[in-house]
């Protein structure tokens, strides 16, 4: 956990200490999958669904905690690639590729690449942080 004491440096002089940096690392990295995700979930993921409704097309319902934007992303960054499911459980109501654009592919890998970020930086400074 996170203890003020260990929280040494002068932030005039610009030295820090390690946990510190390790710190504002982790939170800077945080706010970009928070951005991210944000970003891809208002922007693509709201489009998307809201052309699969009109299709009559319901979204699934599982989600409750944002968790169906990394599929999405997933999904999306990975069509046509071996890590792509071909008969994916959320997406039965047809081939997701006609209703995703370039900007949906970059938002996605913005998500994708961030989680990824975020998991290997959260295991990473807790193992060798301190």
């Amino acid at each position: 956990m996170f203890n003020v004491s260990q929280v040494s440096g002068d932030a005039k002089n610009g030295q820090y200490s390690m946990t510190t940096l390790n710190i504002l690392i982790f939170l800077v990295i945080t706010l970009y999958a928070f951005i991210s995700w944000l970003l891809f979930a208002r922007i693509s993921m709201a489009r998307i669904e809201k052309e699969l409704n009109a299709k009559g097309i319901e979204p699934s319902t599982w989600d409750g905690i944002g968790l169906r934007a990394v599929w999405y992303a997933w999904a999306i960054l990975f069509h046509g690639t071996r890590f792509h499911q071909k008969n994916d459980i959320l997406f039965m109501g047809g081939d997701l590729s006609k209703y995703f654009k370039t900007k949906d592919r970059i938002l996605s890998a913005m998500l994708i690449s961030s989680a990824t970020l975020l998991m290997v930086s959260g295991i990473f400074f807790h193992f060798y942080g301190s």
